[in-house]
């Protein structure tokens, strides 16, 4: 039993050693395009790469856009250029980590001018409302990717539901006594 087993781990071995080397070969020789490797289930870097591509593009489209109709299909079409690229799953994840990571930026930039930090307060103004406009927005992406249809611009939110009131990151309260000095 011992000698089989033996067998079979030397078979995957060498198996895994020659698949290493064409993981990024197409059936017929050559190497894969990012499309195609993002398109695999498991290849996370390139879907990763995928998405910062496409990010990329649609930024150079149309790099001005904030809060408007510019601003909602540039992003159901990034969300849906990378569900029907890297799959819906991974878009979706995208989109809420991009979202996130705007929440994390203006939480870090509001600690840093409490604690003191030089300069004028970071002018960041991104509210709870735009991050579920644009979430609103990706998911319509994602459905139009997974319907195989164009975007519906009737589906799109292109301003935020309310008026911007809970701005994550504002100047911070004054000093009051007790408080670490900044």
């Amino acid at each position: 039993m011992g000698d089989l087993l033996s067998g079979v781990r030397e078979a995957a071995h060498q198996i895994l050693a020659r698949n290493a080397l064409t993981l990024n070969d197409t059936p017929g020789g050559g190497p894969m395009s990012l499309q195609d490797r993002a398109q695999r289930f498991w290849d996370l870097p390139a879907k990763y790469q995928l998405a910062r591509q496409i990010e990329a593009e649609e930024l150079r489209r149309d790099p001005v856009s904030h809060n408007d109709a510019g601003d909602a299909m540039r992003h159901a079409r990034a969300s849906q250029r990378l569900a029907a690229g890297a799959g819906a799953g991974f878009a979706a994840l995208a989109g809420l980590g991009h979202e996130a990571g705007n929440i994390a930026d203006a939480a870090r930039q509001s600690f840093e001018h409490w604690r003191g930090a030089p300069g004028p307060a970071a002018p960041f103004s991104q509210t709870m409302d735009e991050v579920w406009m644009d979430l609103h927005n990706n998911a319509e992406g994602r459905r139009a990717a997974i319907e195989r249809r164009s975007i519906d611009p009737a589906n799109l939110q292109t301003f935020p539901s309310a008026p911007p009131a809970a701005i994550l990151y504002r100047t911070p309260p004054p000093r009051r006594e007790g408080d670490p000095p900044r």
